[in-house]
């Protein structure tokens, strides 16, 4: 008999009964009497015992010297063993196959050579299929395969395994049925930039198009989180969760940077990381749903490089001195269109489209060395000071 330790007055309490090796129901009485005289019947409860029925089941350890016995009650486990199973896919399409291994292991986490009966079911738990397997290589590895038709019950399906001695332990895993239905549109998200410069002060934009497949543009709503990669973590930015129309299969989300810096301590730590941007679109009716993510958009200190290339390693004093400078975006990229200058020297000149720019200086007349230092006018380039000198050494 188990009972609480305190019975509390006003209140329901429980108290279990069992009799051990009963073949038949037996009735009993739960007397509650005053203690220790035992004179009155507090209460009284008829219950039933019934007959014991398989589960737990316990053994008693007796050790007996001389005179003296020790006797320990043990619960025994039925359970020899387990099983650990494991599908290739946790989703699969009607008319495909579902491959299945079986792992086999003592509690001392070795292989067992015991035959495993294997059943498949369906979403409505019907068997339809029971086969028992056997490890061939002796290693306790057990695979299955079974071919599903292509009419087919849809949902989630299970695969149960138990030891052929030892029916009463079951051990499962489950997949998933679906039909592959292949989007009616698809969405692109094309940042204004592919890179994002930390200390910029305007927003970043994106730019959201959602088009069907047969080409005519959707009208919905999409959904919009930002967020930083880490390293391997997704930090994303609750406060960025933004609703946006989507008109004429078009639509922009923003990123206020203030909203950026005010999220993370030190914004200067995110250098060196990416940007990512998830959306989910919904059609007007609801009837379709499309998820889209850009990733990849790394955050730099400078928008461009500003690398010296094919420049003469000496300069003639008073004489016109060519400079071909090279300038990239943070992906390596050519960058085209970018002004740059020389600092100390008059002129201003484009990239063109390979990224290159050519300056023309005017060097000084009574100068062995000069220092040239060129960066974007306006812009956030940077590049690194160099020293010509009329000898032809290049420090």
């Amino acid at each position: 008999m188990v009972t609480p330790a305190v019975l509390r007055l006003d209140t329901d309490e429980l108290v279990v009964l069992e009799g051990p090796g009963l073949s038949s129901a037996t009735e009993a009485n739960v007397l509650v009497q005053d203690f220790p005289q035992k004179r009155r019947v507090l209460f009284q409860v008829p219950v039933k015992l019934l007959p014991q029925v398989e589960g737990k089941q316990f053994v008693s350890v007796v050790a007996r010297v001389g005179q003296v016995t020790l006797e320990k009650v043990l619960l025994v486990s039925l359970q020899s063993g387990h099983i650990f199973l494991q599908t290739d896919k946790p989703i699969y399409t009607p008319g495909s196959t579902v491959l299945c291994r079986l792992f086999a292991l003592s509690h001392f986490m070795e292989p067992l050579l015991k035959t495993v009966i294997v059943e498949v079911k369906t979403p409505d738990n019907v068997i339809i299929k029971q086969v028992p397997v056997s490890s061939p290589m002796r290693n306790g590895i057990f695979s299955i395969n079974h071919n599903l038709p292509e009419v087919v019950s849809l949902g989630t399906w299970t695969i149960t395994a138990k030891f052929e001695d030892s029916q009463d332990q079951v051990f499962s895993t489950q997949f998933e049925v679906k039909e592959y239905v292949l989007p009616s549109f698809e969405v692109t998200l094309d940042p204004q930039e592919k890179f994002l410069y930390i200390d910029r002060k305007e927003d970043f934009r994106v730019t959201i198009t959602a088009r069907y497949l047969y080409g005519k543009n959707v009208q919905g709503t999409a959904f919009v989180l930002f967020g930083v990669m880490v390293d391997d973590e997704r930090k994303t930015i609750p406060q960025s969760l933004q609703r946006i129309k989507v008109t004429n299969g078009d639509g922009e989300a923003v990123l206020p940077m203030a909203m950026l810096r005010h999220h993370f301590d030190n914004p200067q730590e995110l250098v060196g990381h990416s940007l990512y941007v998830t959306a989910t679109v919904l059609t007007e009716s609801g009837s379709d749903m499309v998820e889209a993510q850009r990733s990849g958009i790394r955050i730099v200190t400078s928008p461009y490089t500003i690398h010296f290339t094919h420049t003469p390693k000496y300069f003639k004093p008073g004489m016109p001195f060519d400079l071909t400078v090279y300038v990239t975006n943070p992906d390596n990229s050519p960058a085209p269109r970018i002004p740059v200058k020389a600092d100390n020297f008059q002129g201003l000149v484009s990239t063109q489209q390979d990224g290159k720019a050519k300056l023309v200086l005017n060097m000084p007349a009574h100068k062995n060395s000069v220092p040239i230092t060129v960066s974007g006018d306006g812009e956030r380039g940077h590049g690194w000071p160099q020293v010509w000198d009329r000898t032809g050494h290049l420090g």
